[in-house]
Order: C-alpha cells, then sequence, then structure tokens
C-alpha cells in the first residue's frame, strides 16, 4: 500500500499512489481502514460487493469510501482486499468489484482515528508520470 499523510489543520489528508486507476482505487480503501485501525490485522473473510456510478473519478472515489465508512457504520465490518474495476461510460464513471474484511473487534485491531466522512475538500484524482494519484481529505 502506498499513501502518506499529509498536513492539514482540523481534518486528515492523505495522498494515495498506485499504477493504475483501478489500484487508486483499491489502495485507498486500504489506507482508509489503515487511517482507521491497524490494517494488517484485518482477515478479509467476508465479502462484499460494491456498484457505483458517479459523473467524475474524483466524485467515485468519495462515493466508494463514503460507502466503506457507510459499512463500518452500520455493519461494524473494516476491509483489507479490494478487487475493484472502474469503467468510463457515456454518462459518467461506473465501479464494479469486491471488498475483503471482517467485523472491526476493538481489542484485536484497535481504534486509530475516528472519521466521520470523506470530503470533497482539496479533493483530486489525477494521473501522475509514475501512474496515479489522489488527494484525500477526511472529515475528524
Amino acid at each position: 500500500m502506498t499513501y502518506r499523510t499529509l498536513d492539514h489543520t482540523a481534518d486528515l489528508a492523505i495522498e494515495v499512489t498506485a499504477g493504475s486507476l483501478d489500484s487508486l482505487f483499491a489502495e485507498s480503501v486500504l489506507a482508509l481502514t489503515d487511517c482507521m485501525t491497524r490494517l494488517g490485522r484485518v482477515v478479509p473473510e467476508q465479502v462484499r460487493e460494491v456498484t457505483l456510478v458517479a459523473p467524475e473519478p474524483d466524485q467515485l472515489l468519495v462515493e466508494l469510501l463514503n460507502e466503506v465508512l457507510y459499512l463500518y457504520e452500520t455493519t461494524a465490518l473494516v476491509f483489507s482486499e479490494a478487487s475493484l474495476s472502474l469503467t468510463e461510460t457515456d454518462s459518467g464513471w461506473s465501479l464494479a468489484g469486491k471488498l475483503g474484511g471482517e467485523e472491526f473487534d476493538l481489542e484485536r485491531h484497535g481504534l486509530k482515528t475516528l472519521i466521520k466522512a470523506v470530503t470533497y475538500h482539496q479533493l483530486s484524482v489525477r494521473s501522475s508520470p509514475d501512474g496515479w494519484l489522489a488527494r484525500i481529505v477526511f472529515d475528524l
């Protein structure tokens, strides 16, 4: 997983890099989990399918990460694997794939940061000389 935290006044900002757009979205899911808890202790024993659409890739990334947060809040699932495929369509972008994880266990996983939402503040998804880069800010 390739991400780093960025200085931010009140929220948590990260920058994720990957070789492809599909990988960037998958790495962003893992980075979110790692910001919340100890990613290495999450076992991918349950699989959740995810399908989303949005007009632009950056909006699709926010939708995906907010879906991951929603699943955490409503089913206590945290994810350590993501296999995602993005497709550009006439009306925007679609995402389909699977997330692998398990029910959150405070004692085993630990809690690093309580994230409330993914924001559009300073959001960017763009190609770079080395592949793809996303900048994401989480509301704490």
